[in-house]
């Protein structure tokens, strides 16, 4: 009897422990669309779009979407995405890394506040400041007139202000380093996105692109 409850007490963490490997290794995942949604600090809406869960992995949650993707910045009307591309929403740190397949960017870091998830939903403020690497491989860090200009328009607290500079030289380093998850990791997840996209999604983006 007491070997069948033990049995019955470790068969779902040993389920998780395979779900969380298959995970790591990239295996197929019952798809889930996953909304994206930047806001400004206080509230305002900014860049929001739809994805597809990914997986997970050391780095942790990503998300997908392909060519075509309609990407919107608050109420302004929504632009197509040219090229396939993953979002990496990390276990630790502020901020949120998307690696395209072509373009200008090859990698693009917003760095952000503290980041939630929710079923189906990510979301975070959006605190200016970028970090990318060019395609040729240059490294810059973007938008600090904006970061000092929004410290007063957005009224950004001391500790906000702090904690963003240290994200931003982080990822800096990170990406300038090429350490994980900026040394290809990206690039691998790139090649799941095609038969890991959620078919209500696929539908939905052939739909609107018939229409273009």
């Amino acid at each position: 009897m007491t070997d069948a409850h033990e049995q019955a007490a470790t068969e779902p963490e040993r389920g998780k422990r395979e779900q969380d490997e298959r995970e790591r290794d990239g295996a197929a995942q019952p798809s889930e669309v996953v909304n994206l949604e930047f806001t400004k600090f206080g509230g305002t809406r900014h860049w929001h779009f739809r994805t597809t869960r990914l997986g997970h992995d050391e780095h942790g949650l990503w998300l997908g979407a392909r060519a075509g993707t309609p990407v919107q910045r608050g109420d302004e009307p929504p632009i197509t995405w040219d090229c396939d591309f993953v979002v990496l929403v990390p276990r630790q740190g502020d901020w949120v890394a998307t690696f395209n397949a072509a373009g200008k960017y090859e990698v693009y870091v917003d760095i952000t506040g503290p980041i939630t998830q929710e079923r189906g939903l990510v979301l975070a403020d959006d605190l200016d400041l970028d970090v990318v690497r060019y395609f040729d491989g240059r490294v810059a860090l973007l938008d600090e007139d904006e970061f000092a200009q929004h410290q007063t328009e957005l009224s950004y607290p001391a500790a906000v202000i702090a904690a963003a500079e240290r994200s931003a030289a982080t990822v800096l380093d990170l990406v300038r380093a090429d350490t994980a998850p900026f040394d290809g990791t990206g690039r691998r997840w790139l090649e799941q996105i095609a038969p890991e996209l959620a078919p209500e999604l696929a539908a939905e983006l052939a739909a609107e692109l018939a229409t273009d």
